[in-house]
C-alpha cells in the first residue's frame, strides 16, 4: 500500500531477494550426454541448444515424439517455513501447456503455473513456494504428449524477501 508517496510495505517489489540458489541457472556450466550440468531430462530427449537461448550462448532444448518432456533440478537445499520465488524461461516450437511446480512437493503451501506458450516465443514462467520440507526441485513439464521442441532457459530460485511470506488463497497458512 502506498499513500502520498509513502510506502508502507517493505520490500514491495521483491528487490529483496535472497542469492541464486540454483547451480548452473543460465544453461552456461556445461552439458554432459545433452543434459545441462545439474539437471536430469526425465521425460524426451535433451540436448544443448547453442542458438535459441534467453541469455548467454546455451538453453536446454528437449525433443518429444508423441510425448511428454519433464526437466527438473534436483536437491536445492531450502529452509522450511521459508517461502521462494522460482523462475524461469520456456519455449515451444508449438503451442501447448506447460506447468512449472515444486515437484518435491511443498511440504507447506506450492502453486503450480500453468502457462499456454505461442509458439516459438519465449514465456516467462514463475511461482512462490512456502517449504515445509528442506529440498526444493524446480520441474518444467508439458501437459500432454505432443512432437515438440522445448527449450528452457534461466531457472531461478530464490528465498523472498524481507517480511514476505506465502499464504493460501484462503489466507491459510500453508506449512
Amino acid at each position: 500500500f502506498s499513500a502520498a508517496g509513502i510506502n508502507l510495505v517493505d520490500n514491495p517489489n521483491f528487490t529483496d531477494t535472497g542469492s541464486e540458489l540454483v547451480s548452473n541457472w543460465d544453461m552456461e556450466s556445461g552439458f554432459t550426454s545433452g543434459v545441462a550440468d545439474d539437471y536430469n531430462v526425465l521425460a524426451g530427449t535433451g540436448s544443448q541448444e547453442t542458438s535459441i537461448y534467453v541469455s548467454s550462448t546455451n538453453s536446454q532444448k528437449i525433443t518429444t515424439s508423441s510425448g511428454l518432456a519433464k526437466f527438473r533440478h534436483d536437491n536445492i537445499s531450502a529452509i522450511a517455513g521459508t517461502s521462494y520465488f522460482a523462475s524461469c524461461w520456456v519455449r515451444s516450437n508449438i503451442s501447448q501447456d506447460i506447468k512449472f511446480f515444486d515437484h518435491n512437493g511443498p511440504g507447506g503451501g506450492a502453486a503450480t503455473t500453468i502457462v499456454s506458450v505461442v509458439p516459438d516465443t519465449w514465456t516467462y514462467v514463475t511461482f512462490y513456494v512456502t517449504k515445509g520440507n528442506t529440498t526444493l526441485q524446480p520441474q518444467v513439464e508439458t501437459i500432454t504428449n505432443e512432437t515438440a521442441d522445448i527449450y528452457i532457459d534461466n531457472v531461478s530460485v530464490k528465498e523472498l524477501g524481507a517480511d514476505w511470506t506465502v499464504t493460501m488463497s484462503d489466507g491459510s497458512d500453508p506449512t
